[in-house]
């Protein structure tokens, strides 16, 4: 929705479902939000001919990861050859230990960013800040020996990730014959790991 070129509000609502999720988990609601100041379309700019485009907007949203194998879920067996009185004999095993509680990873984002434009965008910068948290993240856990199971699906710990990216454009040259635009970004990411599996 936009108001008077000036105030821009966005909302997004996903409703995600994924069959290899355990039952009473496989559905998440996933919402995001963003809004936007268009401070180049105020009153106040007005003496700042110059600069045709000065906006300040800011998000933040969940989106969802499912990406593991089918029936991770759900126990599992598999056949294996044995022996019982000297024959050979088809068994069953456990091949896969199963978690009731098998749900979502989730990624929450917090994003806010300026862009601006001057002398009819002939210049442009576009910073942003961003933070990312992910929880319950999907991980394979190794499991003692004695279970018969090396690794177990769970969703455990937490990852964070936050940095700035800036990108700067110019445009060179700019007539019916040729056109010449430059540009340069740069980026920076801390990744840090906040918790993993047991606590740890």
């Amino acid at each position: 929705y936009t108001l008077m070129g000036k105030y821009l509000v966005t909302f997004t609502a996903r409703q995600d479902g994924s069959s290899v999720l355990a039952e009473g988990n496989k559905w998440k609601f996933f919402p995001s939000a963003a809004l936007a100041w268009n401070l180049s379309r105020e009153n106040f700019m007005s003496g700042l001919s110059q600069i045709n485009q000065f906006k300040v907007r800011g998000s933040y949203g969940l989106t969802g990861n499912q990406a593991i194998q089918p029936y991770e879920s759900l126990g599992q067996l598999t056949s294996v050859f044995t022996t019982q009185n000297g024959n050979v004999v088809t068994a069953l095993r456990p091949s896969n230990l199963g978690n009731a509680e098998l749900t979502w990873e989730t990624t929450a984002q917090t994003d806010i960013g300026i862009d601006l434009g001057i002398l009819d965008d002939q210049f442009t910068i576009t910073l942003d800040y961003y933070k990312m948290i992910t929880s319950d993240l999907l991980f394979d856990v190794e499991l003692p020996g004695f279970i018969g199971v090396a690794t177990q699906t769970r969703n455990i710990g937490e990852v964070e990730n936050k940095g700035f990216e800036v990108a700067v454009g110019a445009k060179l040259m700019t007539n019916n014959q040729l056109n010449w635009s430059v540009s340069a970004n740069l980026s920076l990411n801390r990744n840090k790991i906040l918790k993993l599996a047991e606590n740890n």
